[in-house]
């Protein structure tokens, strides 16, 4: 099956994960290749290609230092690209304190 031949920017979701210290595992899409530098912060496999991202998995959950090397560039670069777009949605304060109060739990009353 051919590779879908729509374009798009770069997803706010992978913005989001970036920016809070997330690598991005993904597709060669749209704009995504923007963000996501192959090998640094992440890892990028061709469209419909499961093998290949589930060996990417592997890859970069076999190494912990790895894992969190990916997650310090990513860091940087989803600030850096949040903080340009004019995004003023995903500032990185903004988005880190929705990803840590997303994890509390509620109180009963």
């Amino acid at each position: 099956m051919p590779a879908d031949e729509n374009q798009e920017g770069i997803p706010n979701s992978i913005l989001e994960a970036m920016a809070t210290g997330m690598p991005v595992l993904a597709t060669r899409h749209g704009g995504i290749p923007e963000a996501v530098e192959d090998g640094r912060c992440g890892a990028l496999v061709d469209e419909r290609d499961y093998q290949a991202l589930a060996a990417e998995m592997k890859k970069i959950t076999r190494t912990q230092h790895s894992f969190a090397e990916m997650g310090v560039l990513a860091s940087e670069v989803g600030r850096k690209l949040t903080s340009s777009s004019g995004r003023t949605s995903l500032s990185w304060k903004r988005t880190t304190a929705k990803r840590w109060k997303s994890r509390r739990k509620p109180k009963l009353a």
